[in-house]
């Protein structure tokens, strides 16, 4: 019985069982008093009413039980008012659970038929359930071996009683005072140990596991066992679902974050074209203007014939890194032609008015900053822009704009 129960536990037929049958509810306070208007002192009666396994529980199931000393009535309040009462005692430093005897030794009427006062076990909890109230057991070695030997047979619990309003003579358990091991039980409660043949899961049991009542024990317990396969199985599947949408979950992420930063790159990348154009044309024009010059000036110079101006431009425009260089190389050409005196003569390099030309400013700028002709071109230009209003600029195939 203990093995099909332990297993109802396990496979979690037991929390479903008790939300849905047995709804607890457990107090720490003490037990209410009885009703004011009764004047009877609550007083003991003793009751003196099988696996082979020694049991860690005992039922006593509700009903009308017939006293010699009135009727008992054993129901859920009952069984609740125990419980409650237990729970308070626990709490005393000094409690350490109801004693579980041979017989009756601590019932007065009882003492001189029970004489063994040795504790055979105790109580550890008291528990109120719908159609009964189970005791948990905590036999000790006196306890087993009178058990597990069958020299008793069935138990008997002594408890305090209260009367009930409205009804004569009948009493209402209150709190429990101990458990008696006896084999002539006053209330109908089932066996300590059960025969083999015996069948002792309760309705309840079958109904749970979906059986049909009446099975017998050894084939409710291998479908509860087969049932607690299935649901470690289930949990097993369960584990492995939530790890996989775990990993799920951070993969999506990674994606997320990933897609983020390539949009991210993306945006920076064409961020960095845009400016690259803008550069890229702003020294398009910047080369051009210098051609201009430097091609206009070597032809007032004599450097180069007129009629070699546009192959000039365009060598020039040609001239990727080289630029610089030939541009160098052409202001320092010796001229192949005498322009002496001629009123054309340094034309690109005379500035109509007072001031200094063009060529003067940029190679001040060089000699002064120490920068190549193409960076004194340019800071010149930005600081001059009226000197360069009317200049025409090459186009890369040598014909001015």
């Amino acid at each position: 019985m203990n093995t099909i129960l332990l297993l109802l536990a396990m496979t979690g037929l037991a929390v479903f069982l008790s939300t849905v049958f047995y709804p607890l509810t457990f107090s720490n306070s003490a037990p209410p008093p009885p009703a004011p208007a009764l004047t009877f002192d609550v007083f003991p009666i003793s009751n003196q009413a099988d696996s082979t396994e020694i049991p860690k529980f005992v039922d006593i199931p509700h009903g009308n039980w017939d006293h010699k000393r009135g009727m008992q009535v054993l129901d859920k309040e009952a069984g609740d008012l125990m419980a409650n009462a237990f729970a308070a005692a626990k709490t005393k430093p000094n409690f350490a659970g109801n004693p579980i005897y041979l017989g009756h030794p601590d019932d007065p009427a009882m003492s001189n038929i029970y004489t063994d006062r040795r504790a055979y076990g105790w109580i550890s909890n008291v528990e109120s359930l719908p159609d009964r109230v189970r005791l948990h057991t905590d036999f000790n070695t006196l306890g087993n071996s009178a058990v597990g030997n069958k020299e008793v047979r069935f138990h008997s619990p002594r408890w305090g009683v209260q009367p009930i309003p409205g009804r004569s003579n009948a009493y209402r358990p209150c709190v429990l005072r101990s458990l008696g091991l006896v084999n002539d039980p006053n209330i109908d409660v089932a066996p300590l140990t059960n025969e083999a043949t015996q069948l002792t899961c309760p309705p309840w049991v079958h109904a749970a596991a979906g059986l049909p009542e009446g099975t017998e024990d050894s084939k409710t317990e291998d479908h509860i066992k087969g049932l607690k396969v299935k649901a470690d199985a289930a949990d097993g599947y369960k584990a492995a679902h939530d790890d996989m949408k775990t990993k799920q979950d951070a993969a999506t992420a990674a994606s997320q974050a990933a897609s983020q930063k390539y949009d991210d790159l993306d945006r920076a990348h064409r961020d960095l074209k845009d400016a690259h154009t803008k550069l890229t044309g702003g020294m398009s024009n910047e080369r051009s203007a210098i051609i201009a010059l430097v091609v206009d000036n070597a032809i007032s110079q004599g450097r180069i014939l007129i009629k070699d101006k546009d192959a000039t431009v365009t060598e020039l425009s040609n001239a990727g890194d080289g630029f610089l260089d030939k541009v160098t190389a052409l202001t320092k050409k010796a001229p192949v032609l005498n322009v002496g005196n001629s009123k054309t003569a340094n034309l690109g390099e005379r500035k109509p008015g007072s001031g200094p030309s063009i060529e003067e400013l940029v190679n001040e700028q060089m000699k002064k900053t120490g920068n190549d002709y193409t960076d004194s071109f340019s800071a010149v230009r930005r600081a001059h822009p009226e000197l360069f209003a009317n200049m025409k600029q090459p186009t890369l195939n040598g014909v001015h704009n």
